[in-house]
């Protein structure tokens, strides 16, 4: 029983490795264009008041233009903007992939 937790935990950290630079990323554009800084990026964003009903328009705004990517409101969940980690993953689900973005470039109309 603890090979499958230890398991889990591995790939739960791996997972975070590989996201850590867009982590950086997010919480370094939450501190440029909200003002704000986040202590961890586990913090519960809407708990501690980092973000309210306009920040978080303006966060999804920025995120947009940022990454290249659109956010549809009627798709986003309150669980997705909880903490940096969270948008982390929402935005490493809405990015348009490399390949795609690369086939795209070599099509010609």
């Amino acid at each position: 029983m603890l090979g499958n937790q230890s398991s889990a935990s591995s790939a739960s950290s791996a997972s975070a490795a590989s996201s850590a630079p867009l982590v950086r990323t997010i919480g370094k554009l939450i501190a440029e264009q909200l003002l704000v800084e986040v202590g961890s990026p586990e913090d519960d964003l809407l708990a501690t008041g980092v973000l309210d009903s306009l920040t978080l328009i303006e966060l999804l705004v920025n995120l947009e233009q940022h990454f290249g990517m659109r956010i549809p409101l009627d798709e986003l969940q309150i669980e997705d903007v909880r903490s940096i980690q969270s948008i982390a993953r929402l935005v490493e689900s809405k990015r348009p992939m490399r390949s795609q973005a690369m086939h795209v470039g070599l099509q010609t109309s």
